[in-house]
């Protein structure tokens, strides 16, 4: 039997997480604009969608950090895309990365009330469309 989400450890989760995803919305919308060349005329649609995706996310975390009595706030740091299109897929692949494991670390995977579930019920679809955004620029780099 599982236990009672505790909503301060919650919070301080999702908050760890939020402005990794704000940072990777950010990163991936740079990245559409700036990459030249055909990689970048193949590749903006697609990475235009996964910033599209995350700004869902960052707003879909928010709420639930709000509903639960947080004040959600991100403090984003400086981003600047790479030297080449290869070295900025590179570098939004290692942001992804970092913040998937922020977003599977904040899953609470004991907690078997309705706050718990619905909680993990988002962050896993989070993990899915992070893990798209990852196979994508993987992909792209092979």
């Amino acid at each position: 039997m599982g236990e009672e989400t505790d909503p301060a450890a919650l919070i301080s989760d999702l908050d760890k997480a939020l402005p990794l995803l704000a940072r990777d919305a950010i990163a991936a919308a740079m990245a559409a604009g700036a990459i030249p060349g055909p990689e970048g005329v193949a590749l903006s649609g697609h990475l235009r969608q996964v910033a599209t995706d995350e700004v869902r996310d960052v707003e879909r975390l928010a709420a639930r950090v709000a509903t639960m009595g947080g004040s959600p706030s991100v403090t984003i740091g400086h981003i600047k895309t790479a030297a080449g299109w290869r070295a900025t897929l590179k570098s939004l692949l290692t942001m992804q990365r970092e913040a998937l494991d922020a977003v599977v670390a904040a899953i609470p995977a004991d907690a078997d009330d309705a706050e718990g579930e619905a909680t993990e019920h988002l962050l896993e679809h989070v993990v899915a469309r992070k893990r798209d955004a990852i196979e994508l620029i993987e992909r792209a780099l092979h």
